[in-house]
């Protein structure tokens, strides 16, 4: 592509819609943001939905255009993980990227050791989050205290562990497939886990597999200013496993005007599980709104992605 047919390309609005990136070791989330920005045409907004330390891997997903509105609904989606735990050894930021602050032996630690306390950290659980974490205390990021040699006053938070599952153990290391709720540092949950066993632990590995329903369609090393475009998923995707609603032309006209919609204006119409926060799609399946499941099929609480 020449510079100037580049150009011509930049200067296209951006379609509103996902970028299911593939994070390679390295780079923050911020960095990743700001080199898809720099691809994006100019006043593009551009966002993502749940950062991922330098050291992990795995799927970042980047909310472009509208679709930044859908930072919420993704943030509440169950995260999955493939997370490596090194026991014996403790760091100041719970991974081993930071300074070893202790360690011990792990000779006589078993995996059924191991499994016994897994129970533990498993449902609805208090967690505090790691010195070294974007947490705020008093308007400052904890990690701003910590490297200033403060110790930041954290409190333990209430998050939620679906699954817990230890997949193998080869001292010192122990592999695990972690389900869980926005607000759960891995981190902090390998820290907690050595704690309990008496040996100490940090992550040595950690790879986001999906949200929700969402996993990687590319790889951050391989997006470019060409390819970008044909990347982007529309936000349905993240609805695609469970009831949506979905109008026709007039009714999604009606939505974006905040006009009443009636009853033959819909093509689907959930009326259950009542409560069930999910999309609603206009006649080609894109997504222009959220809404909650009311009784009779109501559309409830309904924020617009794509007004007039």
């Amino acid at each position: 592509m020449t510079d100037e047919r580049r150009e011509i390309v930049r200067r296209e609005p951006a379609p509103d819609g996902l970028l299911l990136l593939d994070k390679e070791r390295g780079p923050t989330s911020a960095d990743i943001v700001r080199k898809v920005s720099r691809m994006l045409p100019r006043k593009t907004r551009i966002g993502h939905a749940g950062t991922l330390d330098p050291d992990a891997t795995g799927l970042l997903v980047l909310m472009i255009g509208g679709a930044t509105k859908l930072s919420n609904v993704i943030m509440d989606l169950p995260k999955r993980y493939d997370a490596v735990f090194r026991f014996g050894v403790e760091t100041d930021t719970y991974d081993t990227t930071g300074t070893v602050v202790r360690e011990r032996d792990v000779g006589g630690l078993t995996e059924q050791q191991i499994r016994a306390v897994l129970p533990e950290f498993t449902g609805r659980i208090l967690q505090t989050p790691p010195r070294y974490s974007a947490v705020k205390v008093k308007g400052r990021r904890a990690y701003e205290l910590a490297r200033r040699g403060e110790e930041p006053p954290l409190q333990p938070r209430e998050t939620m562990v679906y699954k817990l599952d230890l997949i193998s153990f080869s001292p010192p290391e122990a592999r695990f497939f972690v389900v869980c709720g926005k607000g759960m540092y891995l981190r902090g949950l390998a820290h907690d886990i050595g704690q309990r066993l008496g040996v100490g632990a940090c992550t040595a590995e950690l790879r986001r597999l999906g949200i929700g329903s969402l996993e990687p369609t590319i790889s951050t090393r391989d997006l470019t200013p060409e390819n970008w475009r044909e990347q982007i998923r529309d936000g349905s995707i993240i609805f695609r496993d469970q009831p949506v609603f979905r109008l026709k032309s007039r009714g999604a006209l009606s939505l974006r005007r905040g006009l009443p919609i009636r009853a033959d204006d819909f093509l689907e119409r959930p009326r259950e599980p009542v409560g069930l926060r999910t999309g609603v799609l206009d006649e080609t399946g894109k997504l222009i709104a959220v809404a909650v499941i009311g009784y009779g099929g109501a559309l409830l609480e309904r924020r617009i992605l794509l007004p007039l």
